[in-house]
């Protein structure tokens, strides 16, 4: 665990982790949006969309670069650990398709492999929040 993880109180990771449980739905609603635009020709609607799930999804990298203060190291943090560099790769992905103007890859980044991740993130957190005493949560 880092020095700066070790200076998160319990409570801030508690508020984290519920805010987190909250919001990921969401994101993932948008994504799931925006994919289907995309895979429609409804371009306009889908890229304005994305443009704004920006900080979304910068958040949420957040919270899954502090894994360790909020997970702990049972068998979702495995889960998530062991899937993380692909979903930073699908990301990086992500803006080149967007770059080369590839909207069916960008669909499919955003269907097969970023939707997926936050959902086994959410489900990781959503399993904090049943049984928050072998956790840091």
């Amino acid at each position: 665990m880092s020095a700066t993880e070790e200076k998160i109180p319990g409570s801030l990771v508690r508020e984290a982790v519920d805010t987190a449980t909250g919001f990921f739905p969401r994101l993932t609603q948008a994504l799931t949006i925006i994919a289907r635009d995309l895979r429609e020709d409804r371009l306009e609607e889908g890229l304005a969309l994305f443009n704004t799930t920006g900080d979304g999804l910068k958040w949420f990298c957040n919270m899954v670069e502090l894994r360790g203060v909020w997970m702990g190291s049972g068998p979702a943090g495995a889960v998530v650990e062991k899937d993380w560099p692909s979903f930073i790769d699908a990301l990086a992905g992500t803006a080149q398709a967007l770059g080369d103007r590839d909207y069916v890859l960008l669909s499919d980044l955003l269907s097969y492999e970023i939707i997926p991740f936050i959902g086994t993130v959410l489900a990781a957190l959503q399993g904090l929040r049943e049984e928050p005493s072998r956790h840091a949560v």
